[in-house]
């Protein structure tokens, strides 16, 4: 048996997988990859009873009852090229807020909240314009000068702050 797997998903997603590893590559985000994955089995949803990590400690049992969370990958291979056959190659924001909220990477207290982060994996210039992408996709524009410079005016770039 192979320690390595691949999968083709859909036209432009294959899944790439070492468990060994711990290693779950998405090779390719095309626009609806985090349903794709979902539809091909890839992103399951499970509910787990959270323990102590503490040893010798008693068990602890989140207040609420199990804990949800879904599977899924923890890299992403992005593509070389931004756009292919006239369409966007680079979407990674979802399948990134996937892993950080719905895998739990960082939500606070979450079983899956270990300190690893999604891995991007690509040329740098790639890779930064995919941070920057999902950084202003998640948290907008993040200064009072960056709302000026949209042309709003003083009192209301103030207000929004």
């Amino acid at each position: 048996m192979s320690k390595i797997s691949k999968i083709q998903i859909s036209a432009g997603i294959f899944w790439l997988e070492v468990p060994e590893a711990e290693l779950y590559v998405l090779c390719g985000c095309p626009a609806d990859s985090v349903k794709h994955l979902m539809k091909a089995g890839k992103i399951n949803i499970f509910d787990r009873e959270v323990g102590s990590l503490e040893p010798g400690s008693a068990s602890f049992h989140h207040p609420h009852g199990p804990v949800t969370s879904e599977t899924g990958p923890n890299a992403i291979l992005l593509s070389d090229l931004s756009v292919q056959n006239g369409d966007f190659a680079n979407l990674a924001e979802f399948p990134v807020l996937q892993m950080l909220y719905r895998q739990g990477m960082i939500l606070p207290d979450h079983p899956n909240n270990t300190g690893a982060k999604p891995l991007l994996i690509g040329q740098r210039n790639v890779v930064n314009a995919q941070m920057e992408y999902i950084y202003r996709g998640n948290y907008g524009l993040t200064s009072l000068e960056e709302i000026l410079e949209t042309g709003i005016s003083q009192d209301i770039a103030e207000e929004m702050m």
